[in-house]
Parts: C-alpha cells; structure tokens; sequence
C-alpha cells in the first residue's frame, strides 16, 4: 500500500480547546483607541483585516444625575474629578503602546482628553474622530470608517 505524503502550508497545533494557529509575520495597517467615559478599547489593525487587542480598560465615572437637592454641586465635583482621574489614567495606558494611534472620541470630551496627554502621547495620535460606540464595535466602526478614506 502507497501512501502520498500529505503536506500542508501551514501547521495547526491543538491546545487544550483552543486551535491556535502559526502565523506569518503580519504588518500593523493602524492603531485604534476607542474612549468613552464608561470604557476604553485599544486595539491593532493588520493589513488582512484581523484585530488584535491591547488593552480593554473600564473607568470608574459616574453617570449624571440631578439628584442631591443641597449635595448637588458636590456630586458635579467628585464626577469631574473622575474624569480627570480616568483621562489620566489613559495617558499612562497609552505609554505602552508603541506607534501612530487613530483615536475615536465624543468631541465633547476632546479638548478635555487633550489636555491631560503627555507630550509624548499627544505627538502619537494622528486624528480625533467621532465615534458613537465603544468596545469591539467601535473598532469595527473605526476600521470601516478608515477604509472609506483610503
């Protein structure tokens, strides 16, 4: 009995459940960062469409409320002082990631989420686009959006 020699371009191995594969070395197309105030998604795009993700972060700000009758103010206060607290916390994020970075942002938060970068981050960001969504969807988001302007 002749048995042909069967071969393949490339190797799966099997690890436990997981099938992990072998992969070529793959070329980063662009770095994506999706903030909200409740979450934070960072994520790389290769040139074959795959995501890979850095780091998915959640913050600890509050939603608005107008309860608190006297204690009001005082509520405004401690909210905006999470905030800063969250945007600098996603400066030092930041640090790590190596390359150019695509960032999607409500343009109401913006100017504030500027102004707490290091110097060394902001030279990393090449635009600020509105984005609605955060998470895994807000990257799809961003990607489609960045192929419509290629």
């Amino acid at each position: 009995m002749l048995i042909e020699p069967y071969n393949r371009k490339q190797k799966k191995y099997h690890c436990g459940k997981k099938l992990l594969k072998v992969e070529k070395d793959k070329k980063i197309k662009h770095i994506v960062l999706v903030i909200d105030l409740q979450s934070a998604y960072c994520a790389r795009i290769y040139e074959d469409g795959s995501i890979e993700k850095i780091f998915d972060i959640t913050s600890s700000v509050r939603n608005k409320h107008r309860q608190g009758g006297q204690s009001q103010r005082r509520f405004e206060r401690i909210r905006e002082g999470s905030i800063i607290e969250w945007f600098k916390r996603l400066n030092e994020k930041l640090k790590d990631v190596k390359g150019n970075i695509y960032v999607g942002i409500s343009f109401v938060y913006k100017e504030r989420f500027k102004k707490y970068l290091s110097l060394e981050n902001a030279n990393k960001i090449i635009n600020y686009d509105r984005i609605e969504y955060t998470g895994l969807c807000g990257i799809y988001q961003y990607k489609s959006k960045l192929e419509k302007k290629e």
